[in-house]
């Protein structure tokens, strides 16, 4: 819609929702169950992740991420495999993200350490094909014909861990509404 192309990354849409800071030691047995396992769950993969949390200097949220991505080859007429080309393909995921922040002391930076699950599924049971199709008929545009070329339904899973350094600025972090 934005580009005047609907090849290769066709489109993504995500529906993000993030915490307060929450100060102080993490007690996972007071969290939700969900949110509690995904912080054992944390521990077991990455066990130097919890080691600062409860210092005076670390902040940390979470964040809850529901969204589709959908894939299309170049050629939107074919209705056959494109075997030279990227195939028909959607994502329907569900995230979850621990984001911690630490200013070391007397530190010119801080550090934002995250870490993030994704499960979700491919193929079909995405509702890719039919994300597409609403939206091409909402606006009058051709409707792609390959659709029942695209990957089978299989599970989808990304842990991802990421490590951040910035300067430090005093309030840089506020809570509230924002934009980027």
């Amino acid at each position: 819609m934005f580009t005047g192309s609907d090849r290769n990354y066709t489109n993504g849409v995500a529906l993000t929702a993030v915490s307060r800071d929450l100060q102080g030691g993490l007690r996972p047995e007071c969290l939700p169950q969900p949110i509690g396992l995904y912080a054992r769950f944390i521990g077991w993969a990455d066990p130097g992740f919890w080691r600062d949390s409860g210092a005076q200097t670390s902040s940390q949220n979470l964040v809850v991420r529901f969204g589709q991505s959908m894939y299309t080859p170049e050629n939107k007429t074919r209705t056959d495999v494109i075997p030279d080309d990227r195939p028909y393909a959607g994502l329907l995921y569900l995230g979850l993200a621990w984001n911690r922040r630490i200013h070391p002391q007397a530190a010119s930076y801080e550090v934002l350490d995250v870490r993030e699950l994704t499960l979700g599924v491919i193929g079909p049971w995405s509702l890719a094909e039919q994300s597409q199709d609403l939206v091409h008929r909402a606006r009058g545009i051709e409707r792609f014909g390959g659709w029942n070329n695209q990957l089978r339904n299989e599970p989808a899973f990304q842990m991802a861990m990421e490590r951040k350094f910035k300067p430090y600025t005093e309030g840089a972090v506020r809570p509230g509404w924002a934009a980027t």
